[in-house]
This record gives structure tokens, C-alpha cells and sequence, in this order.
């Protein structure tokens, strides 16, 4: 059982509602950005389309292609915080989120973890480019059986695309066929944003964050800690105790990522 220790013992449990609440903004703004950049690369597509045309301005369309992933890389910028580019060494790392914070019969803490899986967050991979949505070459044939092996960034991978790969470029020299192959690795990746756009608003459904009765229990607890000298040893160890059982089902991966959830309750 925790015993609150006067003089150290903090309150630091009420830290769960706002962890939770910081762990539902994040998911959030995952779909916001997964969702420009879907955009985004839905244009280079459409981009490589009008490239079909025998009329069209190459110099134009790439230049547009250029601008369009340079807009992807500010998005993947602001939002590495968020998991969405892995730097060197850093391999993909699928991360536990709080998911609710109710109680159970016994008037317990229940806290529900969900797994936000790296394979939906992660865009470029800087030390492995096939850890990236964007960074992995895309391989397969076109619907006239043209092969295909492209990717959309280039983030200088410390393990780079296969050798074969091709960033997806246009000049006056490429064939319509080629363009078949890189709107066909661009259809690719546009499934594989909706599916992680899609996961994420699974996710979203299951975060509901703190119930009025957790919330509760978690004021009652730091009430009680503010007053600690002047309560019965018994009652305040009895609360403290029924918050933190929900706590240690959260797990040691919510503690890895929030250090300071778990301050103030020794093992």
C-alpha cells in the first residue's frame, strides 16, 4: 500500500486529469496534421496527373511538386514533438495514452491506457527511411503494368530508400509511364494516411477523459494531502490508496513518458 510521507508527499495525482486531457489534445492534432498533409500529397498527385498532358509546363509542375513537400516538411517540423519524424537512432515506438479516468464499483480509480501505434504518426524517418510514410519507397506496378519504386521526401536517411527508389520528380525527360508509376506510389500513400487518419479517429473515440467521479476522488486526495498533519493516518492512507491502485494499472510506460504522474507514492 503507498504511504503519504508528511513533508514530501505532493498531490501530484490530480497531474492525471490534465496528462489525460494533454494526451487527447495530442491525438487531435495528430489527425489535424495527417490530415493537411493527406492533402497535400492528394496535390502532388493531381500535379503529376496534369504532367500527363503533352501541353503541360514540367518546369512549372515540379516546381509546384518542390513547393508542396516543402509545405509537408514545415508540417513534419512543427509536429515532431508529436511523433510525427523519427531523428537518428530513434527507432519507431508505439506509445501508451490515457484514456479515462473513471472509478470502479469498490469507488477504486480506473484509468484505461490506449496504444497510439508509431506506424500512424510517424511521416519521415530520419534515421531509417522506411520507418516513414513518406520517406519508404513505395513499390509495386502501375494499372499498365509499369513497376514502380518512388518516395516523396528525401530527409537525407542515415539508411535511405532502396537503391532503386526514386524521389518523385518531373523534367521535360519523363515518360508517361514513369508518371504512371509515381501517381500509382502517391495513390499508395494517400491509403495509407486515410488508414492512419482513420485509426487515430478510432482512438479519439475511445478518450474520454476524466470522469466527475474520478475528478472526485483525485480533489478529494489532494484535499486530504493539504491537511496531512491534522488527519487520521488511517483515512488518508485509505484514499491515497484507492487513487493509486488505478495508477499502477496504468502502467510503466505512462510513467516513462510523464515522469512526474507517479511522484509522491513510494512502491
Amino acid at each position: 500500500m503507498p504511504v503519504p510521507q508528511a513533508g514530501n508527499w505532493q498531490p501530484s495525482m490530480l497531474n492525471l486529469s490534465d496528462a489525460a486531457e494533454l494526451d487527447r489534445s495530442s491525438v487531435d492534432t495528430l489527425v489535424v496534421d495527417l490530415e493537411t498533409v493527406r492533402g497535400l500529397v492528394g496535390t502532388v498527385k493531381e500535379q503529376l496527373e496534369e504532367a500527363l498532358d503533352e501541353n503541360a509546363e514540367r518546369g512549372a509542375i515540379d516546381a509546384t511538386i518542390t513547393d508542396l513537400t516543402e509545405q509537408i516538411r514545415d508540417v513534419v517540423i512543427e509536429g515532431r514533438g508529436n511523433g510525427l519524424e523519427l531523428g537518428f537512432g530513434q527507432p519507431p515506438r508505439d506509445r501508451e495514452l490515457i484514456a479515462s479516468v473513471s472509478t470502479d464499483e469498490e469507488g477504486n480509480l480506473a484509468v484505461e491506457t490506449a496504444t497510439l501505434k508509431a506506424t500512424q504518426t510517424v511521416l519521415v524517418g530520419r534515421g531509417n527511411a522506411d520507418d516513414g510514410m513518406l520517406t519508404r519507397a513505395v513499390t509495386g506496378r502501375s494499372e499498365n503494368g509499369t513497376a514502380y519504386s518512388h518516395y516523396l521526401i528525401d530527409a537525407g536517411s542515415l539508411n535511405p530508400a532502396s537503391a532503386n527508389a526514386r524521389r518523385i520528380t518531373v523534367s521535360d525527360n519523363t515518360t508517361p509511364e514513369a508518371l504512371d508509376g509515381m501517381i500509382a506510389a502517391t495513390d499508395r500513400m494517400i491509403a495509407t494516411l486515410d488508414d492512419a487518419i482513420d485509426g487515430l479517429a478510432d482512438l479519439t473515440e475511445r478518450m474520454t477523459g476524466v470522469t466527475p467521479e474520478a475528478a472526485t476522488l483525485l480533489q478529494d486526495v489532494a484535499d486530504l494531502s493539504a491537511d496531512v498533519d491534522d488527519l487520521d493516518e488511517a483515512s488518508l492512507e485509505d484514499r491515497a490508496f484507492q487513487a493509486s491502485t488505478g495508477l499502477a494499472a496504468a502502467g510503466v510506460s505512462i510513467a516513462n513518458r510523464s515522469p512526474g504522474l507517479f511522484q509522491g507514492f513510494a512502491a
